[in-house]
Order: structure tokens, then C-alpha cells, then sequence
């Protein structure tokens, strides 16, 4: 008789996770068109990083990149999309995948043709949480909704937004100039690509079998 395999909740941003160089993408169309070059250290930082002077005005100056160029961003790295089935169809763990990523809506279509194209059948929810708009909500929020067990992200004050929302884990994607941190907090782990971040989820998930 076969044994039930245990099952996981596992959310994955997009950008600069699953589609690659996203922010340096947003950062040479701001110098091409406002002549303000942004340190990629600061990508995440305040206004005065953006040369303006609130959050509100830096969305509306970036927003018409994605508007103009959204459907660009719909090709996964090709690691990615090894690594995300390879998760999705494991021998031994039952991983439920989810998109939870800062897009807007507007961005649905895009991020829904990608899923089809590159993962179908894998994602059972995709959720955008329209980040740095008025309607936005926490990445934390969804993950505590949906019961995610970890969510692998770029950002680092999302994978901290996720814990203290109730999320047990998450992952910071990569090693990029704007999640630079040599200590992380605890349930904190770094997957420096795709050829490491399954495993650190398969440590996460089989460390919650065992306990």
C-alpha cells in the first residue's frame, strides 16, 4: 500500500526570482528616461534613492515600464523552470506551488500567460499584491492565507514581513547587490540560485517531517 506523501504549501515571487534581471531592467529605462541613475544596493531604499521625494511618485514614474513592456516579462530562467517542476513533481513531498509577487494587476495577464506557457498544471494560485500601490497587500497576509510553508524571495523585507505574518520560513533568492546580509534572522536561509534553493526547501520541508 502506497504512503501518502506529506504535503507543503511552497510560494515563489516572480521577479528576480522566477524572471531574471527584472530590476535592472527598471533601473536603465529610469536612467534612459528621468537621467537619474539608482545604486542597485538601494533598489528597495527610500525616495531620495529615486531622486524624488515620496514612494507614491517613484510607482508613478516606474509603472509605465511595466505597462509598456510587461509582456517582455514573461520568459522564466531556464533554471527556474527546471527547479520549479523538479519541486512539483518530487517522489517524496506533495509541494502545492503558488505565485505570490509585488506585480500589479495589471500585470495578471503576463504573469498568467508565463504560468501557462512554462508551468501548466503546477501553479494552484497566483497572487499579485499590487506592492508600493494604494490597493497593496503583504506578502505575509497571502502566505498566512494560503498556509505556505516558506516563500523563496528576493527581497529581504519580504521573507521578514512573511515570518512575522505567521509564515514558519522563507528563502532569500540570490545574491544581489539589494539583499546583501551575511547574518540572516532565524528562519531565514539563503538559496543563491536554482541549483541551491531546492534543496534548501526540501531541508526546510523534510526538518517539519521529522519534528
Amino acid at each position: 500500500m502506497a504512503t501518502e506523501k506529506p504535503q507543503f504549501v511552497l510560494a515563489y515571487d516572480c521577479d528576480d526570482v522566477i524572471v531574471g534581471d527584472t530590476a535592472y531592467r527598471v533601473v536603465e529605462y529610469y536612467k534612459k528616461i528621468y537621467g537619474f541613475e539608482v545604486d542597485m544596493k538601494k533598489f528597495y531604499g527610500g525616495p531620495e534613492d529615486w531622486g524624488v521625494s515620496t514612494l507614491e511618485e517613484v510607482g508613478k514614474r516606474i509603472e509605465p515600464f511595466f505597462r509598456e513592456h510587461g509582456h517582455e516579462l514573461v520568459k522564466p530562467d531556464p533554471e527556474a523552470v527546471e527547479a520549479i517542476r523538479y519541486l512539483a513533481n518530487h517522489k517524496e513531498i506533495d509541494f502545492e506551488s503558488h505565485i505570490v509577487t509585488g506585480r500589479a494587476d495589471f500585470m495578471a495577464p503576463h504573469t498568467y500567460r508565463m504560468a501557462e506557457e512554462y508551468f501548466p498544471g503546477i501553479f494552484h494560485g497566483i497572487h499579485h499584491t499590487n506592492f508600493n500601490k494604494y490597493n497593496s497587500t503583504t506578502k505575509g497576509s497571502v502566505c498566512r492565507r494560503i498556509g505556505a510553508l516558506a516563500l523563496i524571495d528576493d527581497h529581504i523585507a519580504h521573507c521578514q514581513n512573511v515570518l512575522e505574518e505567521g509564515t514558519p520560513h522563507a528563502v532569500v533568492f540570490g545574491e544581489h547587490p539589494w539583499n546583501e546580509m551575511k547574518i540572516l534572522p532565524s528562519s531565514m536561509v539563503r538559496g543563491a540560485d536554482w541549483y541551491v534553493t531546492p534543496e534548501e526547501i526540501l531541508k526546510i520541508a523534510k526538518s517539519r517531517i521529522e519534528n
